[in-house]
This record gives C-alpha cells, sequence and structure tokens, in this order.
C-alpha cells in the first residue's frame, strides 16, 4: 500500500528499517547505542529534507525500544523547518504483520530478541498516544486501500 501511495503522490518512500537493517550490522536491536543511533538518524533525515523543501512518505511501526516522545519530536524538528506533518493510522492485524515479517526474512531473530509481536500493543499505544490524531485512516488488507488513502489527503499534500 504505502509503494502504491508513494507511486500516486511521486513522493519518495523512506522505510524506516533502512536504518534499522544498517545499524543491526554494529549494534544489538534495542541496545542503547542502537536506539540512540536510530533516532538520530530518523530525525536527522526529516529535518534535511524538510530544510532542503523535500517531502517524503514514512513508514513506521511503533513498538518497545521506540521512544515515546518520538512522535513529537518528529513534528518539531519537521516544524523547525516550516514543515508539516501528516500522521496516517495504517491497520493490519498481527498474524498478517507476522506474515510480512517472515516472508521479506526481515530483521531475522529480531521477534526473539524484542517484545513478540502480539506484544507491541501496551508499546504501540504509548507511542500512539504522542501522535496528534492522525489525518486519515486505513485498512492494509484492502487493495485498493493505497488509493482511497490517497484521495483522502488534502490536496496540499499531493
Amino acid at each position: 500500500m504505502v509503494r502504491e501511495l508513494g507511486r500516486l503522490t511521486g513522493l519518495p518512500v523512506f522505510h524506516n528499517h533502512l536504518v534499522v537493517d544498517v545499524l543491526l550490522e554494529v549494534f544489538e536491536f534495542g541496545s542503547p547505542e542502537f536506539v540512540a543511533l536510530r533516532e538520530q538518524f530518523w530525525l536527522a533525515t526529516f529535518g534535511t529534507a524538510a530544510a532542503s523543501g523535500r517531502c517524503l512518505i514514512f513508514t513506521f511501526a511503533p513498538e518497545g525500544t521506540v521512544k515515546p516522545r518520538f512522535p513529537h519530536l518528529t513534528v518539531e524538528t519537521i516544524e523547525a523547518h516550516h514543515g508539516q506533518v501528516r500522521f496516517v493510522e495504517l491497520h493490519v492485524t498481527d498474524p498478517e504483520q507476522e506474515r510480512r515479517i517472515v516472508a521479506l526474512g526481515a530483521f531475522p531473530g529480531l521477534l526473539a530478541v524484542s517484545e513478540p509481536l502480539t506484544g507491541r500493543q501496551p508499546a504501540s499505544r504509548r507511542v500512539r498516544a504522542q501522535l496528534s490524531s492522525p489525518s486519515s485512516h486505513a485498512d492494509q488488507a484492502s487493495q485498493p486501500a493505497g488509493r482511497r488513502l490517497f484521495g483522502s489527503l488534502p490536496a496540499t499534500s499531493r
């Protein structure tokens, strides 16, 4: 769905795991160094893009190692460069999310190192509580979700 949204908007998609993958080569998932550098990379990318007048789509799935203030820091970073943030909440079932992680071979051993996927809800709620009301919602199970989400965004976001 995010790829479709990127295609429809012409915006680059910055998947959160791009930074995660790099850091996993050096640091253990969830270690203080990993957590600090991951946040620094994400925020530096947002700030630099906003300062350059570049828009992007960032994928993000809150979990226990993400600081609850991260959404607030994201908004502060982007707004400091006169940018604007629109939060969009995507819904996917836990079994589907787990299937995707396993199918992609993403984060080998991650589920053993961090909280099990079904244990993410408290961490997700903590981080989501920091989000201002999402501008839009979409259920990823539906095929045309990206197209519907695109249609629900204000024209200034397209």
